[in-house]
């Protein structure tokens, strides 16, 4: 256990020694998926251009030390929180390169995706900024090789209504919790990689779906200025289709599906 850890939840007079006891044991089961995380991160690297991301390159150590600096007691303080609350939510740990990528490569990285695990591919995403399809966090001052996520196994949060309904809660969220996020595009396809590393293609296939809901990223308008159609973006696995697309704002389907993430507290 770090000394960072240790002082942290000591120190924190809200946590009781049983708390404390909880807190260790998640840590442990956190730190238990970082090989997963690393084979699902460098099966997305090895579908990016080689010229381009390169230098994204790991290993497990520099990953584990990553993730024990990321890991702060808030998140691990939140995520004992939402399991008491909702015994069944479970996070997977997620690494995605921490990168910009533009709509014509993240395109063919997704086929590619799509061809090595025998899916159909429909993409029609808005063209959003390189940092917002890649989930960068445009720190120059410190840049760092990756971006982490905790994602949860199901919906975290019941929340009626349509798309803006949706973002206007996210937004308050996030005013609250600054580290709450959702999965880029990008992140989306490292989050899925991760996934097969634990299960096989199979078995994925037979899952529910899979949705990852970009109501974080600004509307599209697929209409004319005077006559405006706004969209959002979302990604899902369906069966054998991988999905990129732009759905209605007034949509309230898809949105069902949203699992707030635990990430970094930087906007994009």
């Amino acid at each position: 256990m770090s000394e960072t850890l240790q002082n942290g939840v000591t120190e924190n007079h809200k946590l009781d020694s049983f708390d404390y006891e909880k807190i260790l044991l998640l840590r442990e089961q956190l730190f238990d998926m970082v090989p997963a995380a690393l084979e699902g991160y460098n099966r997305l690297l090895s579908l990016l251009p080689g010229d381009k991301f390169n230098q994204c390159e790991m290993n497990e150590e520099e990953l584990a030390t990553e993730f024990n600096k990321w890991l702060t007691i808030e998140k691990l303080d939140f995520i004992k929180s939402a399991q008491e609350f909702k015994p069944t939510v479970e996070y997977q740990l997620v690494a995605s390169p921490n990168v910009s990528i533009n709509r014509i490569d993240l395109h063919r990285v997704s086929q590619t995706f799509c061809l090595k695990h025998n899916l159909e591919l429909r993409s029609d995403m808005a063209d959003y900024s390189p940092n917002q399809l890649g989930g960068n966090d445009r720190n120059r001052i410190n840049p760092k090789k990756i971006k982490l996520l905790l994602i949860p196994s199901n919906m975290t949060t019941k929340i009626e209504g349509d798309i803006s309904d949706q973002k206007k809660a996210l937004d308050r969220y996030q005013q609250e919790i600054p580290f709450l996020t959702l999965p880029s595009p990008l992140q989306f396809l490292a989050y899925l990689e991760t996934l097969y590393t634990l299960e096989s293609s199979t078995l994925m296939k037979k899952n529910s779906l899979i949705a990852a809901p970009h109501i974080d990223l600004p509307y599209a308008n697929s209409g004319t200025m005077k006559k405006p159609h706004y969209t959002s973006a979302i990604s899902f696995l369906e069966g054998d289709r991988l999905h990129q697309l732009q759905v209605p704002v007034n949509n309230n389907l898809y949105t069902k599906r949203l699992r707030i993430a635990i990430g970094d507290s930087l906007p994009l």
